[in-house]
């Protein structure tokens, strides 16, 4: 019996669709696994891996190696385990005698809810505290030690949180500890350096914390949380002439509200009552009384893990060392996430696994190990492994507008100059929706931001990243000919409802595989030549598609 892997979400304008939108039960949330035997695989060999393979941390890149592992097909992983101390399906967790309620995530909430692995994975709620190498054991909180013959960190880094607390993070149950900490009246001093911070204030206020009480310092200005940047910050890439405006808006908001904003920060001075606890913080002139002080600058390793991987004798150096091949000091334990860096004798500081999307990370980590299980152990490389899935933030801001924004991992360094210049910005803005769209040189979508009034369909506008152009109906000469009032409303009208298909991309490979041409064979006329060759062929191959996915296609007619 085989794993059958889960369909992305796709959302369908059901009341514009009418009778010609999927069912509803090809469009419902998969909460359960499901296993199946298909013809074509009965004879196809199948290995049954019984190596224990432990993984914790419930991360985004813990999850894509579970997930990746659980439906592989040509192994069967029997002994597969996820170890961490809140799961994202958890509504509340017990601490001793209560149970406290976990929070749902304040960034990227969406698509990683229900995972369908309840049929290929054992889940062990529990905190490491430590790790035997020598007996191939780890240790839990209430003393039990669990075997493994390969373990994999993916714990990740928490903002710092609570200052003088024990409690570390900002999100799910550390976020239930401090809302519970907070009295009526109490002072809430925020600082931060990135966006993560407006979704933390709009979850506070959304559990009913009085906007006065909240005080946000950032250390920078608001534009630069919105800007993309890039990888190696060797130049600023704005998101286009009118960054200015969604920045205001988010102030307004925040001014209408109440939340006091404080921008350029880059000291402050703690005031502690009787030496001990916070009374107030001192910026310049000013004293802002506030009994909580959260610090969301940085992200760090928690303590207990830390304290885990010291015991274990594994080198680290500000972060978890690991080579190529994603392997610690010791060889039967890996490691992947924003808690690694590669050794420095690899010079790849800017190409870190915190600079990548989490889910592309554990979906390589995951066939490292199968590599490692079939016996092709790689050699450690001077180079590193390149993650070119965009890098997605989703978040609701100050106020209630939902955020979402996707950025290239790295961009070309071209050598023309001009033709590096016809990158560019395509910009709209209404009261609804700010909409940045941008194209490489080569008419490429590498980078998008919308900050929307109503709920974005987050699946299907990441969908569109790495797509051309004239993919999305010929998106640069309506943009110029001024037939685009809103981006967002083009990239979510009807016509895209192929498009936004979770195996679109697939269609574009084969259409690309269909046609052999290098970039030599390109001349005048090439266009025309190939258009009357292969058009016969494009249209089978695109019909095909169409009817092979009818299910979710419906409203395209088949002739």
């Amino acid at each position: 019996m085989r794993t059958v892997p889960k369909r992305e979400k796709i959302h369908y304008d059901v009341d514009l669709f009418e009778e010609n939108s999927p069912s509803p039960d090809a469009l419902a949330d998969c909460d359960f696994g499901l296993l199946m035997l298909p013809k074509k695989l009965i004879q196809t060999e199948v290995r049954i891996c019984s190596h224990s393979i432990v993984v914790v941390g419930a991360s985004d890149t813990g999850i894509a190696a579970i997930e990746k592992l659980a439906m592989d097909k040509g192994l069967i992983f029997n002994n597969l385990t996820l170890v961490s101390a809140v799961f994202e399906d958890c509504t509340e967790v017990s601490l001793g005698h209560k149970k406290v309620k976990v929070e749902e995530r304040q960034i990227n909430n969406f698509g990683r809810k229900k995972y369908g692995l309840n049929i290929s994975l054992n889940r062990v709620r529990a905190t490491l505290v430590g790790i035997n190498s020598n007996d191939r054991k780890i240790i839990l909180r209430d003393g039990s030690e669990l075997p493994y013959d390969l373990l994999v960190l993916t714990t990740g880094k928490q903002y710092s949180g609570l200052v003088d607390n024990p409690i570390r993070g900002v999100e799910g149950l550390a976020f239930s500890e401090i809302v519970n900490d907070i009295s009526e009246g109490d002072g809430i001093f925020v600082r931060s350096n990135n966006i993560n911070a407006l979704g933390f204030i709009q979850q506070l206020l959304e559990r009913k914390i009085k906007p006065s009480q909240i005080t946000l310092a950032y250390e920078n200005d608001l534009e630069e949380i919105f800007d993309l940047g890039d990888i190696n910050k060797e130049r600023k890439l704005t998101n286009g002439p009118e960054l200015d405006k969604v920045a205001a808006r988010v102030r307004n908001e925040m001014r209408k509200l109440g939340v006091t904003l404080l921008e350029n920060v880059e000291e402050y001075e703690i005031i502690k009552r009787d030496g001990k606890n916070i009374s107030s913080v001192c910026v310049g002139d000013t004293e802002y009384e506030c009994k909580h002080l959260v610090d969301m600058t940085k992200k760090s390793v928690s303590k207990t893990v830390f304290k885990a991987l010291n015991d274990a004798c594994l080198v680290y150096d500000g972060a978890l060392v690991i080579d190529s091949t994603f392997s610690t000091s010791n060889e039967n334990i890996m490691a992947a996430g924003p808690m690694t860096k590669y050794q420095r004798r690899l010079y790849a500081d800017d190409w870190v696994h915190e600079k990548f999307n989490s889910i592309d990370v554990g979906r390589a980590t995951a066939e490292l190990i199968v590599d490692r299980v079939l016996g092709r152990v790689p050699k450690p490389d001077v180079s590193v492994p390149v993650f070119k899935a965009p890098v997605v933030t989703s978040c609701k801001l100050v106020g209630g507008r939902h955020y979402l924004s996707c950025k290239a991992t790295y961009f070309d360094r071209l050598a023309d100059g001009m033709k590096q210049g016809q990158a560019r910005w395509l910009v709209t803005s209404n009261d609804e929706c700010d909409s940045r769209i941008h194209l490489n040189p080569f008419g490429i979508v590498n980078g998008m931001i919308f900050v929307s009034r109503e709920p974005l369909n987050v699946e299907n506008i990441i969908r569109i990243f790495g797509l051309h152009e004239k993919y999305l109906k010929d998106l640069v000469s309506r943009f110029d000919e001024e037939l685009i009032p809103c981006l967002y409303e083009h990239i979510t009208s009807p016509f895209f409802a192929v498009i936004s298909h979770d195996r679109f991309k697939d269609l574009v490979h084969q259409l690309e595989d269909l046609i052999p041409l290098g970039n030599d064979e390109i001349k005048p006329g090439t266009c025309k030549e190939l258009t009357e060759k292969y058009s016969e062929e494009i249209d089978r191959t695109i019909l095909n598609f169409i009817k092979d996915n009818k299910q979710l296609l419906p409203m395209y007619h088949l002739p």
